[in-house]
Formats: structure tokens, sequence, C-alpha cells
């Protein structure tokens, strides 16, 4: 095959990669289809079974090596960790004693806040998260 089909193959998945939910996969394939037709194009892949089995096996390379970082990335999903909360902003949602645990809300999320100053915290009032216990935001 010419090297451009394999370079429009690779285009076209990555364009239908866009508008459904493959899980990666579709990109994955076409990434292959690309790189394919760049080793087409400077003449190292000549033959059509050639061409199909580096096919095959950057896309097998790429699934276990590339699909999951790249599926976290694009998709948003990257892991949060304490220090990502600490200094943080949150709302507190309910009146909260001093050394007692209420409810406040931080990025969308409810969360358990424990008030470890000697003032009231007033729902509707903000704070900084000073650490994280567990699932427990303390503020001072």
């Amino acid at each position: 095959m010419e090297y451009w089909l394999w370079i429009s193959i690779g285009l076209f998945l990555l364009g239908i990669e866009m508008f459904t939910p493959t899980g990666m996969y579709l990109l994955i394939i076409g990434l292959a289809c690309i790189c394919v037709g760049g080793l087409v194009s400077l003449g190292l892949a000549s033959t059509l079974t050639m061409q199909c089995f580096l096919a095959a096996a950057l896309t097998l390379l790429f699934i276990f090596t590339i699909r999951k970082p790249f599926h976290a990335i694009l998709k948003g999903m990257t892991k949060r960790t304490a220090s990502d909360i600490t200094s943080q902003t949150v709302t507190i949602t309910e009146a909260i004693a001093p050394g007692a645990i209420g409810k406040g809300e931080l990025s969308g999320t409810n969360w358990t806040v424990q008030n470890n100053s000697a003032a009231v915290l007033e729902a509707g009032s903000r704070h900084r998260v000073a650490s994280v216990h567990g699932l427990t935001l303390i503020v001072h």
C-alpha cells in the first residue's frame, strides 16, 4: 500500500476517536497506521505483509505502553493527593463548633471538615485546608 493511504487511514481513525467513546483504541490504531505510513515513505516496509505486521505490532506496543498515560491525560483522570488539597479553600456548609466535625464543599465535592480553631466556623464561610487526615479536611 502507498504511504499516503496508511496516513489517511490513521487520520480517519483519529477523527472517529474524537466523536466516539472507544476507550482510546482507535487513537492507538490510528497512531500505528500513521507510523507505518512514515516507515513506508522511508522505504523500510515494502511489502503489504510487512506493513500489516508492523501495524499490528505497533498497535499492541502502543496499547501496552502509552494508552493508559494518554487516557489519564486526555480524560483528566489524574489522581489527587492530600498535598494537592492542602492550602485550597473549603466552603463550610453547616456551622461547626470549635473542635467539632461538620460538612464543607471543595471543588464540587462534599467533605467532612474538622474545626481546629477556637472560633465557630459559620455556614458559607471559606477557610484554608491546613491538612488532610484520611477523608477529613482539617481547618484552623
